[in-house]
């Protein structure tokens, strides 16, 4: 679930900033098809590319476990 929660996050972002699929596709080095399939949940996202989205964003993902 956290990964579906973090993958909405980061397309939020993409949204606001007015950054099209294809643009951030070309960035991270998918395919604007591959992208729509990972924004429509159509697969389960790995932390290596929500990693890899996050920074075609200018962003860091980071994972906390705190008590």
């Amino acid at each position: 679930m956290l990964a579906i929660n973090t993958l909405a996050d980061l397309q939020t972002e993409r949204i606001k900033r007015g950054i099209s699929q294809r643009t951030l596709a070309d960035a991270i080095g998918m395919t604007a098809a591959e992208l729509a399939q990972l924004e429509d949940a159509d697969v389960s996202p790995s932390l290596a590319t929500l990693s890899r989205y996050a920074k075609g964003l200018g962003l860091r993902l980071e994972i906390a476990i705190v008590p």
